[in-house]
């Protein structure tokens, strides 16, 4: 009885852990005007900036090498960069979707998603601010320097 109810607890655990594939595919598949938390996927912020694209993606490299996040997949094609930030003190590992689309002649928007295993119910006192957030100012920053 009391494998089944260490194996019926890690179970339920392993559920609500965040995982990449939870992450939209493509920048097809996102609401641009999300924001904030969004039931059942994640933290949402975007921007529109002045830039080329190859600008813009240049801009999210830097942007993710500075909040310590691991580039684990990027598609031009798709328009999307899939993310990790790994578990630290202040933080659960989380997993980041960066989306870009054309606006207009010369402007891009710029969506983050942010999915961790606390935005899946996994209770524990996160105290740094969502990450969609900080990696939009991190692209800003980098943008206002070339």
């Amino acid at each position: 009885m009391k494998n089944i109810l260490i194996l019926l607890f890690s179970t339920i655990i392993l559920l609500g852990c965040a995982s990449p594939g939870m992450l939209p595919k493509s920048a097809a598949e996102i609401d641009f005007s999300a924001v904030g938390m969004v039931k059942g996927s994640g933290w949402h912020d975007g921007a529109v900036y002045e830039a080329t694209e190859d600008e813009v993606i240049s801009a999210v490299r830097a942007a993710l090498m500075v909040n310590g996040m691991r580039i684990k997949e990027f598609s031009k094609a798709d328009r999307r960069f899939m993310a990790e930030s790994p578990m630290n003190l202040y933080r659960w590992a989380s997993y980041i979707g960066i989306y870009y689309r054309p606006r207009s002649a010369g402007k891009f928007e710029v969506h983050v998603v942010a999915l961790s295993n606390k935005d899946v119910n996994i209770l524990t006192d996160d105290s740094e601010a969502p990450l969609p957030p900080k990696i939009l100012a991190s692209i800003y920053s980098s943008l206002s320097r070339r």
